[in-house]
Order: C-alpha cells, then sequence, then structure tokens
C-alpha cells in the first residue's frame, strides 16, 4: 500500500472531536479570565431553570421569600442544590446552619436528610421570620429541624458543651458577617475529621476585591477570613462563584 493514499485517506476521515478541535485553535485568544455567567448574563436565568431540582413547597416559600424584606439575602435555589448534592455525597446525618434568615437553605437541607438526621438551625430572636417553620411543616421535616434563637456564639459553645464537638458532618456559616471568623473557629471544633464547612458571600457583592483601607467592616471581616482559609492546613478548600461565592472547607 502506498504510504500517500493511506495518510491521505486518513486525513480526509471522521476523526472524533476533530472538528471542535479545530475550531478552539481557530478562535484563538488567551486563557479564560471570566465566567460564561459574566460574559453571558442570560445563562444564569438558564441555570435556574435546567440546573436544580425543586418540589413545590420550596417554590412556595421562595414565592413568598420574594415578596418579603431583604429578600435579596436569601439563599438561592442553585446554591440549595448544591449544598443537597454535598450532603448526599458525604452522607450527611448531622447539620449545624448558623443563620436561618427566611428558612429556604435550612428547607433544600432537610429534604436530603436521612429520618434519623438533624439540624440545628441557629438564628437570633430578633427579626426571625415564622415563614421557614411553617413551610417546614408542609414539608413534613420539621421534625429535622432544631431551631436554636440566641446569639450564634452561644448556640455553638452549647453544642459543644453538650459533646458534640467532632461530631457535625457539614456547617453551614451565612450569619453576621463581622463573626465570621468566630463560626469558623467553632466549626472546625464540632466537626468530624473529613466534615464540610461552607462559608457563604465570600464574594460579598464583590467589595471584598476592594482595597483594604477602603473596606466596611463585614467585607473586610470577610476578605480576612478568605486569606486566613487559603493558608489554613487544617483544611482543604475551594471558592466557588456559587451565589455571592462559596467556599467549601474540608476538615483533615
Amino acid at each position: 500500500i502506498c504510504r500517500s493514499n493511506v495518510t491521505d485517506r486518513m486525513s480526509n476521515e471522521n476523526i472524533p472531536g476533530k472538528e471542535w478541535v479545530d475550531r478552539i485553535n481557530r478562535t484563538g485568544g488567551g486563557f479564560k479570565e471570566s465566567l460564561t455567567t459574566t460574559d453571558h448574563p442570560e445563562t444564569y436565568p438558564y441555570i435556574l431553570r435546567w440546573g436544580a431540582r425543586k418540589i413545590p413547597v420550596q417554590d412556595e416559600l421562595l414565592e413568598e421569600i420574594k415578596k418579603s424584606p431583604g429578600a435579596q439575602a436569601s439563599g438561592t435555589p442553585d446554591e440549595a442544590q448544591f449544598i443537597q448534592l454535598i450532603i448526599q455525597m458525604i452522607g450527611a446525618k448531622n447539620i449545624v446552619e448558623i443563620g436561618v434568615f427566611r428558612g429556604y437553605t435550612t428547607l433544600s437541607m432537610a429534604l436530603s436528610l436521612p429520618q434519623d438526621g438533624k439540624i440545628f438551625a441557629l438564628d437570633v430572636e430578633y427579626g426571625f421570620s415564622p415563614l421557614g417553620p411553617q413551610y417546614w411543616k408542609k414539608a413534613g421535616v420539621d421534625h429535622l429541624i432544631d431551631l436554636r434563637l440566641d446569639a450564634a456564639s452561644k448556640s455553638l459553645q452549647a453544642l459543644l458543651d453538650e459533646g458534640r464537638g467532632e461530631t457535625i458532618d457539614l456547617i453551614f456559616i451565612d450569619a453576621n458577617k463581622e463573626d465570621y471568623d468566630t463560626y469558623y473557629e467553632y466549626s472546625l471544633k464540632l466537626l468530624r475529621k473529613g466534615g464540610i464547612v461552607l462559608v457563604d458571600n465570600t464574594l460579598f457583592h464583590g467589595s471584598v476585591t476592594k482595597p483594604e483601607s477602603e473596606m466596611e467592616q463585614g467585607p473586610a471581616s470577610i476578605h480576612q477570613l478568605n486569606k486566613k482559609i487559603q493558608q489554613d492546613d487544617r483544611v482543604t478548600m475551594a471558592m466557588l462563584p456559587v451565589a455571592d461565592g462559596l467556599t467549601i472547607c474540608r476538615k483533615v
């Protein structure tokens, strides 16, 4: 067989992936430095439509939240779905949520728990909304949620005093930003080895990118914790552009 004929025939064959690779090479450009959702904002509604599964009671609570003051502070469906998946992946049974707000993320996490699971849902009494508990009950998961209304640091210390140190599978931090470092340190005491702490709002509407001298106290506290976590050898970590920034830490 003539080698040149074989080469010509091979070059004309439909090689799997060849068209895609050639298209990328023709496009050129540098390394990707922005998100698809930034370059194409229309993709975020697409994620909300196709990137999460919700039951009707979640949609009902979300619609009520949208009509309430401070709705922008609620967890988003894509973030809640991501947390649900983590719960399922690690087989979590014992969860601490620091900051309940309207209870959407609480509901979503409870829906992923087994019947012998428990969420210790921590919030302050001032300004706490009864909206969430109504829908927890409607979804049939209220028995899985231990709601504790007090300063979070007191509630976290109480969990330690109850002997729950190194027994918690997952902790979600989404409360007052100035105390994030305190909550993070309590979390490492409560988590079992291999447990997960999720820190919400680690991008804080972009304010963490300002010069430190121009940051307000909340963003400054988050920025300091972001730097601390990056260097903390007690955990492995990744910061993701989910919702307002979500940092995942696994206790080693």
